[in-house]
C-alpha cells in the first residue's frame, strides 16, 4: 500500500532478519502495522522506540484494532512491544498482515479484487502451504489517514457485494484445501 510509511533503517534491517532465518523452511515475515489519524508525516515515529511512546499516548493504534482486529490481532501487539528477537505467530482466519517473503510465493487470487479478503486469501494459502509466519521485532509500518475508498463503500454499503465475496472466500478456501490435499496424497503414495 502506498499509504504506509516504514519505519526507520527498515530495509537493512529486513535483510539482516531474511540472514539471520534463513531458506530452511518458508517463511513470512511480518511487518506489524499500525495507524495514525493525523495527517502530519513529520509526527509520525521512526524507531520502536518512538512508536511505543506514541502508542502508549493513544496518537498511534494497532492497524483496524478498532474496525478489524481479526485482521492483525494474531500478530501479538502485546508480544512486540518487548520483543528482541522474531517470534512464530499462528494463522486465524481473516489474517491479514503485511509480510516481506521471497518472491517465488504464489500470487494473489483475482476473485479478490477491489476491497475484501485479498490479502487474507494470501495469508490463508501460505498458511495451507506450510509456511511460518514470524513477526519482526525492530520493524513497523505506519498507515496514514485518508477517504475511504469506492470500493470499501461498496462493500459497507451493498449486501450483494458482501454475499459474493463470502461466496469467493469458501470457493477459494475449498479449493486451497483440496490441492493442500492432493499434494499430500501424492507425497504419502511415494
Amino acid at each position: 500500500d502506498i499509504d504506509f510509511l516504514p519505519s526507520e533503517e527498515i530495509e537493512s534491517k529486513l535483510s539482516e532478519y531474511l540472514v539471520l532465518i534463513g531458506k530452511s523452511q518458508p517463511n513470512a515475515l511480518i511487518v506489524p502495522a499500525f495507524e495514525s489519524e493525523r495527517y502530519r508525516i513529520d509526527s509520525l515515529p521512526g524507531t520502536k522506540a518512538d512508536l511505543l511512546k506514541q502508542l502508549d499516548l493513544g496518537e498511534i493504534i494497532k492497524f483496524r484494532s478498532r474496525v478489524w482486529e481479526e485482521g492483525h490481532g494474531a500478530t501479538n501487539y502485546q508480544k512486540w512491544r518487548s520483543s528482541t528477537k522474531p517470534y512464530k505467530v499462528n494463522w486465524q482466519l481473516n489474517y491479514e498482515p503485511y509480510i516481506v517473503t521471497h518472491k517465488s510465493i504464489p500470487d494473489y487470487d483475482q476473485r479478490f479484487v477491489g476491497f475484501g479478503w485479498n490479502k487474507a486469501s494470501h495469508i490463508y494459502q501460505l498458511h495451507r502451504q506450510g509456511y511460518r509466519f514470524l513477526v519482526l521485532p525492530n520493524v513497523f509500518i505506519v498507515h496514514l489517514p485518508h477517504s475511504p475508498s469506492i470500493d470499501i463503500h461498496r462493500y459497507r454499503t451493498s449486501s450483494k457485494y458482501r454475499q459474493c465475496m463470502e461466496t469467493f472466500k469458501k470457493e477459494f478456501m475449498t479449493e486451497i484445501d483440496h490441492k493442500v490435499k492432493a499434494s499430500t496424497d501424492k507425497i504419502s503414495l511415494l
